[in-house]
């Protein structure tokens, strides 16, 4: 993919000020994963405690927590809080919080072999299946190994790094179903999502909608085996705790994680000052709007990077329940804008400030939440989406085809 002195090349075609702020945004964006990686990734003194003095990776705690008790055959007891605090504390320390569970049972089939280890070995295996993911997922979109870190500096890369979230290896899952040509590896990868279901809805959709019944078949087949497959080492016990847990959950959001964390619709009204009852019809209408950008974007696109915008943003805004570091997804489109204005000259002018928006959003938004208690992240990413569209020319193609 890449040749001496192309880099250059599509600086001089961006022109001297674009160049700068190019430049100036890839500088930043390495200064954002050093400061994840330092502040909350690194351990500091003995045991798992970062900078912050919580667990290095953050939401770690919760995964490994999950894991042991899974481990132990009590895949039912993580969604007990009190059990599965209890559990966190006795293996990652007293300092450790209150634990909640809100994940199907799914996911505690792969976390079961993390809880057999100890903490030390779970967490660096934790954080590098997370580094893994996201190198792939640059090897993917960018066509090299040698390019694959640039995967890295996308700054939704490292808040993923740093909550020690799961949502890199279904970035790189979802990057597999956009960009394979074969059904049976897009839908395999699709079928993974099985793991945390409303991430994979827009892609199943998107997926009907096109009439694509083989790769929806392989996407049914390889999340019905791993549904089956979590039935025979569990059992049914914990599918009925997850759906008991679910109702909890649903109702005390903003207890257990703030309000402010969430990048959708929803999350945005509320925290504007819309009661409960206005903020889920705020969302409900947004989110449909959102839904038909995206759909525009991933059939209509001009190339591989604008399809992706619209698949990826529309997932995390359709469904309340996605929060910041669910915008990894969105590393997939960044990448893809790099490659494509790095190879194309006449594409990169058009490119860049929807580059540079995607690379702005996550730090913007982040620190506007933590600040503010306010999350800006759906409008901002909802002004990306609409602003593709009309680069793409999608709503004139919509009108004429009707």
């Amino acid at each position: 993919m890449l040749r001496e002195g192309r880099g250059l090349r599509m600086l001089n075609a961006l022109g001297p000020g674009r160049s700068v702020v190019v430049i100036l945004a890839l500088l930043f964006s390495l200064g954002w994963l050093s400061l994840a990686i330092v502040v909350g990734v690194l351990p500091v003194g003995s045991g798992l405690s970062n900078r912050l003095g919580g667990t290095i990776a953050g939401d770690f705690q919760f995964f490994y927590a999950a894991g042991s008790l899974a481990g132990r055959g009590d895949a039912a007891g993580v969604y007990d809080p009190v059990a599965l605090t209890a559990e966190g504390r006795r293996t990652l320390g007293p300092k450790t919080p209150e634990l909640v569970w809100p994940y199907p049972p799914t996911m505690s089939l792969p976390l079961a072999l993390l809880g057999r280890l100890a903490p030390a070995p779970a967490a660096v295996l934790w954080i590098g299946l997370s580094l893994s993911a996201l190198l792939a997922l640059g090897r993917l979109t960018l066509g090299h190994w040698r390019a694959a870190p640039l995967a890295l500096i996308c700054p939704a890369a490292g808040l993923v790094l740093f909550t020690g979230q799961f949502s890199s290896v279904l970035a790189c899952a979802l990057g597999i179903f956009i960009l394979s040509g074969s059904a049976a590896v897009a839908g395999s990868a699709l079928g993974v999502f099985i793991l945390k279901p409303h991430l994979g809805a827009m892609a199943a959709l998107f997926s009907l909608l096109r009439g694509q019944r083989t790769q929806l078949a392989f996407a049914a087949a390889t999340a019905m085996s791993i549904i089956v497959l979590t039935l025979l080492a569990f059992g049914t016990r914990p599918w009925a705790a997850w759906v008991a847990a679910g109702t909890h959950h649903a109702a005390s959001l903003a207890t257990e994680t703030p309000l402010a964390r969430f990048v959708t619709p929803f999350a945005t009204a509320q925290t504007f000052g819309a009661n409960g009852g206005l903020a889920i019809a705020i969302h409900g209408v947004v989110a449909v709007a959102a839904g038909v950008a995206g759909w525009l974007l991933w059939t209509r696109g001009r190339t591989t990077s604008w399809r992706a915008l619209g698949l990826t943003a529309a997932t995390v805004q359709i469904v309340p329940y996605a929060l910041d570091y669910d915008l990894a997804l969105l590393v997939t489109p960044w990448l893809l804008m790099s490659k494509e204005g790095y190879e194309d000259r006449a594409a990169v002018r058009e490119l860049f400030p929807f580059w540079l928006a995607l690379t702005c959003l996550v730090p913007v938004s982040y620190l506007v939440q933590l600040y503010s208690g306010r999350t800006i992240a759906s409008p901002l990413l909802l002004g990306i989406v609409a602003a593709a569209c009309r680069a793409n020319g999608v709503w004139t193609s919509a009108r004429h085809t009707h």
